[in-house]
């Protein structure tokens, strides 16, 4: 037969006495429950995190210790409310705070949300809160119940990460234009000899026009000589445009271009003033969704590296390939030149490190970037005292 004793007031209520004296089992109970719920107050205080609890049916508002503190109020001073609560959340937040609480009471969903609270003395603190509707059966209210939890150093963080990056991504691009000015000014001499011979052209056979059109107005040396106007004057207006395109800060603007015409374009740039003989090899359908002057400013550095590697080669031959590689296109610059020591191959697109005596060493560094900004690599392979081959891909254009 089972020993244990029922609790009626027909028996004395066995264990009343106990537990009036707090030694009974029902007291242990609670100390234990006390016990817990004073440990997971604590650790919450420890771990930042404030909790909160608000009665559906009275609207009963009751915060924990550290809720207090987080929210910068004195709680000698002022008790818990929905009015304190939203007084307190900043003006720009109030209106979506309130909008997923009313979600959340009607779904049952978890309320989940950031926002910045104004404190009294004027700090903003941004703030997580987590909650969620908990039914306490038929003859109790449901309860709200959530944490709180103070982000600020977090997101102060996050800001200020993000205007690193944004910095860093401002001083790329200035590097970039650096670095495209740079190899400007190097062919600055070159192209300005270059202009100087089709607008002395220019000249002259506008001068020659004119003494013809006084002798014979439909003379074919009078027609001869104003194409070779026309032709000399468009020369000298792309080697400007071209200069032009290349000296401007790239603003990041990416379209879709011919690869072959982009390739042409800039190495015929890169070619002004250079002793060399250039072949070309691209399929014509290749179409890339790029920054049009960086991927120029590429193929201009690796096309003036391949002039100098040349120079005093005997074979002054320079190949230029474009070819479709499953979903990418791949670009080589190819020479017979001089060819890159074994040991600088594997830091040459490092910044600082160049082959050249008075280099920047910031051109292939730089092209890396751009390349791999697109999507791309970029590599060399080469044998000292056979040339080097530099290559880099793209992803094709959808």
């Amino acid at each position: 037969m089972n020993s244990a004793r029922r609790l009626t007031p027909s028996s004395g209520w066995p264990g009343f006495d106990e537990l009036l004296d707090g030694s009974g089992p029902v007291d242990e109970l609670l100390e234990r429950v006390g016990d817990r719920e004073e440990l997971l107050l604590q650790a919450l205080r420890i771990a930042g995190v404030g909790g909160w609890e608000l009665d559906i049916a009275s609207g009963t508002l009751s915060w924990s210790e550290e809720t207090y503190r987080i929210f910068g109020v004195d709680p000698q001073d002022e008790k818990p409310s929905a009015e304190l609560f939203y007084s307190l959340v900043h003006p720009e937040d109030r209106a979506r705070v309130l909008d997923n609480q009313s979600w959340s009471y009607e779904t049952g969903d978890i309320f989940d949300q950031e926002y910045r609270i104004v404190r009294r003395d004027g700090e903003v603190r941004y703030l997580n809160s987590r909650a969620q509707i908990l039914p306490r059966g038929r003859t109790r209210d449901n309860r709200f119940l959530g944490i709180v939890r103070d982000i600020t150093e977090r997101r102060l963080f996050e800001q200020q990460l993000e205007a690193e990056r944004a910095r860093a991504a401002r001083l790329q691009s200035e590097l970039i234009h650096i670095s495209r000015n740079s190899a400007m000014e190097t062919m600055a001499a070159a192209i300005a000899h270059e202009l100087n011979q089709p607008l002395t052209a220019v000249a002259n056979f506008s001068a020659a026009a004119r003494a013809l059109h006084a002798r014979d107005p439909l003379s074919e040396q009078l027609e001869e000589a104003c194409r070779q106007i026309e032709s000399n004057a468009h020369k000298a207006a792309e080697i400007v445009r071209g200069l032009r395109a290349m000296t401007k800060p790239g603003n990041g603007h990416r379209t879709t271009v011919s690869l072959a015409d982009t390739i042409r374009d800039a190495a015929a740039l890169a070619l002004v003033g250079a002793d060399v003989t250039i072949s070309y090899d691209l399929a014509p359908d290749l179409r890339v969704h790029v920054d049009r002057v960086q991927i120029q400013q590429v193929i201009v550095n690796l096309v003036r590296n391949a002039c100098e590697a040349v120079e005093s080669a005997a074979n002054k031959d320079i190949a230029v390939a474009a070819r479709r590689q499953g979903d990418c296109a791949c670009i080589a610059v190819t020479d017979r030149g001089v060819g890159i020591a074994e040991d600088l191959l594997p830091t040459i697109f490092d910044s600082f490190v160049s082959t050249k005596e008075d280099g920047m060493g910031i051109g292939l560094s730089i092209s890396r970037r751009i390349v791999e900004a697109h999507g791309g690599r970029i590599g060399v392979t080469s044998k000292p005292g056979e040339g080097a081959s530099f290559w880099l891909t793209l992803p094709l254009a959808a």
